[in-house]
């Protein structure tokens, strides 16, 4: 029963980390985040990005940057640029060149040049 318990607590934290939902700001927008491969490893990783407003429809970015910075000082953050997919589906390539514990910040810009950021952290990527 406790290894069940255990288990489950590990998949839950496990999620979190590759699919992060915010709640709906002042904008009035939600953005989710779910980053693959998982578990994540050392090479390319995909963020998928999805905006939607409070009644569930998509909504367009001006502008959406990716940035991952190693969570220990003295290494050189990786940006990307994400691409659109579909209406308010937004897909953007990193290259996480190093295991360990990475943060995540999408920067997101709207038309009439509202900015958004979200941060979803990244534990436990794997040197392959």
């Amino acid at each position: 029963m406790v290894n069940a318990s255990l288990l489950l607590l590990a998949e839950a934290l496990a999620m979190t980390a590759c699919h992060r939902t915010r709640p709906i700001d002042d904008a009035g927008i939600s953005i989710q985040q779910r980053i693959t491969p998982q578990p994540p490893r050392v090479g390319p990783a995909s963020v998928a990005i999805q905006l939607s407003d409070a009644a569930a429809r998509p909504v367009e970015a001006v502008r959406i940057t990716v940035e991952a910075d190693m969570s220990h000082p003295g290494m050189s953050p990786v940006f990307a640029e994400a691409r659109k997919e579909k209406p308010g589906d937004y897909l953007a390539t990193l290259n996480l060149n190093m295991g360990g514990d990475w943060v995540v910040l999408t920067h997101v810009e709207l038309p009439g040049g509202k900015k958004l950021e979200r941060q979803m952290d990244l534990r436990g990527v794997a040197s392959r």
